[in-house]
């Protein structure tokens, strides 16, 4: 039997005092008794269960016949776990890989609920045909994840890419519910490269993400002093505080008995239609996509607003404004750009 090459990435403390560890296993390994492995040639995931005092309650690798590194791992509400993981198998436990399997450079993000005792509930792979690279998975008190990466690509389920021509990554944030269906995501960067790190959550509305970029001044979402632009070995860090528009919104008034939008979904346009003049002179329709980053500021000039969203990537995004005092807001689709 050889040992070889069992890492631990990460760990966490369990709401009754044991732990979870992820990472990744390459082999049979004997002294952890790892004998359930996808494959003998490539990584598996890995997650062992301990209790307070570090004994194994249980272990599981997880993956398929190429490629599989776990980078993150939390308890979930209902006192599963959810981990992060990159993959490039399509097989075992893995399906939805975008691109051909077992190639270096086509990497999915893959993320796996368990239940308490290791066994798979769902499986996701999230990606493009290029490379993602996997940093971080967190819960939110609503329920939702927030998976924080790196991708290299623009299509599958990846858009807004800022330098695909430059051939470096963006930051890519996504939004799952609690089964595993992808609510949202976004590209964040400049022309440079931008990796995230972690993130620091003021409550489901707001957070901070930790990030480096080199990209140079005023470039894409970059807009601070880039002291070594273009220089990865000399990359800044680089602090952003993002809003989640899609908790919170009952700050607002559902608008739908209010105005009229259609269509929803809609491809190239979106009319906003408030009947009466009921809208104060110099109102706005704003909207915003799923990270509060505004994507339109539409002034009401009569009953019909016309917001042209040829141009913005598909996805889910919010209307908000101001009808005789009252806020109130609302949810649009794009979808077919």
């Amino acid at each position: 039997m050889c040992r070889r090459l069992p890492n631990g990435l990460c760990i966490r403390q369990t709401s009754e005092g044991g732990y979870v560890m992820g990472g990744w296993t390459l082999a049979f390994d004997s002294a952890l008794m790892i004998s359930d492995l996808h494959s003998l040639h490539e990584n598996d995931a890995l997650v062992v269960k301990m209790d307070s005092a570090g004994n194994t309650e249980w272990q599981k690798c997880y993956g398929g016949s190429h490629s599989e590194g776990l980078v993150d791992i939390e308890q979930t509400n209902d006192n599963g776990f959810i981990f992060l993981a990159g993959t490039n198998s399509n097989d075992g436990d893995v399906s939805g890989l975008h691109g051909p399997s077992g190639t270096e450079y086509n990497t999915d993000l893959w993320v796996v609920k368990l239940d308490n005792e290791g066994e798979i509930e769902w499986q996701r792979c999230l990606g493009g045909t290029n490379w993602e690279s996997p940093e971080f998975i967190r819960q939110m008190e609503n329920g939702n994840y927030l998976v924080g990466s790196s991708t290299y690509s623009n299509d599958g389920d990846v858009s807004g890419h800022h330098s695909m021509l430059n051939g470096t990554p963006d930051i890519w944030l996504m939004k799952l519910s609690p089964e595993g269906d992808l609510l949202g995501q976004q590209c964040i960067g400049g022309i440079g490269t931008e990796i995230t790190r972690d993130v620091f959550f003021i409550n489901d509305n707001e957070f901070y993400l930790a990030a480096q970029t080199d990209t140079p001044d005023n470039s894409g979402d970059v807009n601070c002093d880039v002291f070594a632009p273009g220089s990865p070995l000399d990359a800044e860090v680089w602090i952003l505080k993002l809003t989640d528009t899609t908790t919170g919104i009952n700050d607002y008034e559902e608008i739908e008995d209010q105005i009229k939008v259609y269509p929803n979904p809609a491809k190239d346009y979106v009319e906003f239609n408030v009947q009466g003049s009921r809208l104060k002179v110099g109102s706005e329709v704003r909207v915003v996509n799923l990270f509060g980053q505004e994507v339109a500021k539409l002034p009401v000039k009569s009953e019909k607003t016309v917001w042209d969203c040829r141009e913005v990537e598909d996805g889910i995004y919010f209307y908000f404004l101001e009808i005789e005092g009252k806020r109130y807001s609302g949810k649009v689709v794009k979808r077919g750009k």
